[in-house]
């Protein structure tokens, strides 16, 4: 009966059950019973179930005391709760303790081994795992087959055992991008499920969630979700509405609408697993934490950072409280936290995170672990975005070997690394490098996917960036209309990558003039993405802000005016006032009378946008830098010089304290520093501070990036104003 309650989720009562028995039998039997040591043992399994890690193993190590004095140390009942405390070790990230004692397993021998093959068939599927764990996936694949034919063998074909190792080696093979494999293993293993089950057990459900994940692996949303559908139904009906595994499927429900922007569909189904699981399992239940960490990734993507971070906060705590500060669980929520803050542009709460949890996944995992590889990335991201390229270069090099080592050279991760290698060349004027990283990209996601991939067309789209940065239009073009095809064909017409595509070419358009042509576009991809998220979601706002952007590099204030206005309003609306996004929409109001030269309006709306950054962010955050900065370029232009030299002084410090030394964006404040020196006539003091800023962008961004040029070029205006024509017709030969 203890037993119906457990698979039921119904956990007090089978506790209560189980203590029950386990005195009764103490009281009848003696302390030294074979019935008190497997009473023990499924106590144990119960608060395992529960995440109750502290309780776990004392029960197991009683029962594996009595059974090894009553049994013998090869008996299969021995075996068998040597793999319950390797599970809990697994549970509790003790992957390498796991390891040891599921090999302990595998390599006893004795008598009984009929039976005993049950177990050992169990310990080898469970150390796949832990090799998968640890993305050693030829030794997972090698245990795989090896478990598949001791199965075979001793429990014929169609044995629970031979399914589970089937659904092992698809996992194996989706991680490694082999999804085709994958699905036809996973079909294999729901036909040995049906014709044992017969659609009548949990785990047949489990495996149709096995198939779901494959399919949102390669995308195909539309194949997952009635999968997931069928399988909550057979949950529901098997263990009825309020059980763990219905939370799970519901969670992967709300994980699957989150994926398709269908927020306000994810968020109650989210709130509704968080509920079950807190019910059944209590706060302090891993299980739990996980469900928080959903709800957290859901907020985030809405931009809702205070909530997201109070949930990823209370899932951090609980996890510590329940796992230890050395989990791999806790050096996960450690990094969500730092993708959280990085998406803030909080840069300096962000990094330490992502290096505490690099630290603690090497110390669980290993220095040559994919999770290893994938916060190197992460890293990398963060450095790139702070324009700190050197930084980013190496991590990304190293996150690129790491994942070519664990998942092999043709993996959709490798191809991504690869593809976001080439951004970062582009991004530092380095379009020839940038472009070969891309063809190599393009040519891996193909072989992997064929021609008619979506990642293919986000490729694509990303090679057109290079050449419209270097005005090679009649180059960026075809990539951008090839792209759009394949987003079209791919995705349906409505869709939000279409709306991007379309966005873009309206931008090719406008950078050659051709306004006629980009106005239509702009307004369809503002149409087609208030039709998918409605019109007050983010991405529409944004869209509003690109049609201002293109009257006011027209001129046409007049038709800019009410859409700045407009995108303020909605965001005030959408996230509050006081939001980095609501300060966005301040400053290109400021900007907006600034193009005007109504200094008198811009300058109010600019004070606000500082104001707030050092409310929000703090007053040492980059984006503070930049409203200092806008108010210095503001005074300048006022003639306003002595009001002027402090705020980018300002600017020029912070930068440094945020960025270092050496870095794009301080380069670019000693360049206006110059130039401010410049306007006063102050030769002697903008001179050297030109060729700082040149040296500085030289080096860090190449001779050819248009930053670099940027500088140059006022170091030969300074030159011919102050009469150095000798200096200023060299120049541009010696200065490169």
């Amino acid at each position: 009966m203890a037993e119906f309650y457990s698979l039921q989720g119904r956990f007090d009562k089978a506790e209560k059950l189980y203590s029950q028995a386990l005195e009764l039998r103490k009281k009848f039997l003696s302390n030294k019973h074979p019935d008190v040591a497997n009473t023990l043992y499924n106590l144990a399994r119960l608060y395992s179930l529960q995440g109750r890690y502290d309780e776990v193993e004392p029960l197991y190590r009683q029962a594996l005391d009595l059974r090894k004095n009553l049994l013998g140390n090869e008996h299969p009942l021995v075996v068998d709760n040597i793999n319950g405390l390797a599970e809990l070790c697994l549970s509790e990230g003790r992957s390498y303790d796991a390891e040891e004692l599921y090999v302990k397993v595998i390599k006893s021998k004795g008598k009984s081994l009929n039976n005993k093959l049950l177990y050992i068939t169990i310990s080898i599927i469970n150390l796949t795992e832990i090799y998968w764990l640890q993305s050693k996936y030829d030794k997972a694949k090698e245990l795989c087959f090896e478990a598949l034919e001791l199965s075979k063998k001793s429990l014929v074909n169609e044995h629970r055992n031979v399914a589970s190792g089937v659904n092992n080696l698809d996992c194996i093979y989706s991680l490694q991008g082999s999804y085709s494999t994958a699905e036809f293993l996973v079909l294999k293993g729901l036909e040995l499920w049906e014709k044992l089950l017969r659609n009548k057990h949990s785990d047949m459900a489990t495996g149709i969630t096995y198939l779901a994940d494959v399919y949102l692996s390669q995308g195909k949303k539309d194949k997952a979700k009635p999968l997931l559908l069928q399988a909550l139904e057979l949950k529901k009906k098997l263990l009825g509405d309020e059980h763990p595994d219905v939370a799970t499927i519901i969670k992967n429900l709300a994980t699957l609408d989150l994926c398709q922007y269908k927020y306000e569909q994810a968020e109650p189904l989210l709130i509704q697993a968080l509920e079950v699981k807190k019910k059944l399992l209590g706060n302090e239940h891993p299980d739990v934490a996980t469900s928080i960490i959903k709800i957290a990734e859901l907020y985030l993507s809405q931009s809702r950072y205070d909530e997201a971070e109070i949930f990823y906060l209370e899932a951090l705590e609980w996890n510590k409280k329940i796992l230890g500060n050395e989990h791999i669980d806790v050096a996960n929520i450690l990094h969500n936290l730092a993708e959280l803050y990085s998406s803030q542009s909080r840069y300096n709460e962000a990094e330490p995170l992502y290096i505490q949890s690099l630290k603690l996944k090497k110390k669980l995992l290993g220095n040559q672990h994919l999770d290893v590889a994938d916060i190197l990335y992460n890293l990398a991201e963060l450095y790139s975005s702070q324009s700190r390229y050197n930084e980013a270069e190496p991590l990304y090099i190293q996150s690129l070997n790491l994942r070519e080592k664990c998942l092999g050279n043709e993996h959709i991760d490798v191809a991504i690394t690869i593809h976001n290698l080439a951004e970062l060349y582009s991004s530092q004027g380095w379009y020839n490098e940038a472009k070969n990283r891309y063809r190599r990209a393009l040519e891996l996601m193909k072989k992997l996917f064929g021609n008619e991939h979506i990642d293919v067309a986000n490729i694509i789209h990303n090679m057109a960036q290079p050449y419209l940065c270097q005005n090679k239009y009649s180059k960026a073009e075809p990539l951008l209309f090839r792209a759009l095809e394949l987003r079209k064909k791919i995705l349906g017409n409505e869709h939000l990558d279409v709306a991007t595509s379309i966005t873009d070419i309206a931008y090719l358009y406008f950078c050659q003039d051709k306004y006629d042509k980009a106005e239509p576009l702009l307004f369809q991809a503002l149409e087609l993405r208030k039709k998918i998220l409605g019109d007050q979601h983010l991405n529409v706002i944004t869209s509003i802000t690109d049609i201002a952007y293109f009257y006011l590099c027209q001129d046409k204030y007049d038709k800019a005016k009410p859409l700045l206005f407009q995108a303020l309003e909605l965001r005030k609306k959408v996230l509050g006032d006081e939001h980095p996004d609501v300060i966005t929409s301040i400053t290109d109001i400021a900007c907006f009378y600034f193009e005007q030269d109504n200094y008198d309006k811009a300058e109010p709306f600019y004070i606000q946008a500082l104001e707030l950054r050092k409310k929000i962010l703090g007053n040492e955050h980059p984006d503070v830098a930049i409203s200092i900065n806008n108010l210095a370029l503001l005074y300048s232009y006022q003639d306003n010089y002595d009001k002027a030299e402090p705020f980018y002084i300002q600017a020029l410090e912070l930068r440094k304290k945020n960025l270092g030394n050496e870095h794009p964006d301080v380069a670019m404040s000693i360049n206006n520093l110059a130039l401010l020196y410049s306007y006063q006539d102050n030769y002697d003091k903008a001179e050297p501070l030109y060729l700082q800023a040149l040296e500085l962008n030289k080096k860090l961004l190449g001779n050819e990036h248009p930053d670099t040029e940027i500088v140059r070029r006022n170091l030969a205006h300074l030159r011919r104003d102050k009469g150095d024509w000798f200096r200023y017709l060299l120049g541009w030969i010696f200065d490169k």
